[in-house]
């Protein structure tokens, strides 16, 4: 994995403002400038590196969003509220090739993990 942006939750914000967040990454990662030979070219994709899809299409760097329960939200709530509100952003839609009759699930945009940071005992 090439690149990764990592964005920490202490369990203050809301479901609406991490989608609001992870609108921002979007944006960004479509965010377009003319590279040094001139050519237009993702704006992320002039300061690091990642590899083409099957499609031809620039596959975007991956999301890691991490809840630190600090805070008095619960990330069990957040969680199923917030990929409500970002389904758009990482599921996949339907496409279909007429000369195979076959139906695929694809077009994965942005890719979001979502974990926890577990409590470590000392011993």
């Amino acid at each position: 994995m090439p690149l990764l942006f990592i964005e920490v939750d202490n369990c203050h914000e809301t479901a609406e403002e991490l989608a609001d967040k992870l609108e921002k990454y979007a944006r960004f990662f479509r965010r377009k400038v003319k590279d040094t030979d001139g050519k237009e070219r993702t704006m992320w994709r002039t300061r690091w590196s990642a590899p083409d899809t099957w499609s031809g299409d620039a596959a975007y760097p991956p999301v890691l969003l991490v809840f630190n329960r600090v805070g008095e939200r619960n990330p069990d709530r957040t969680v199923p509220r917030l990929a409500e509100l970002t389904r758009h952003l990482w599921q996949g839609k339907r496409w279909f090739r007429r000369w195979e009759r076959t139906t695929f699930v694809g077009g994965f945009r942005q890719h979001l993990a979502i974990t926890r940071v577990g409590s470590v005992d000392e011993k």
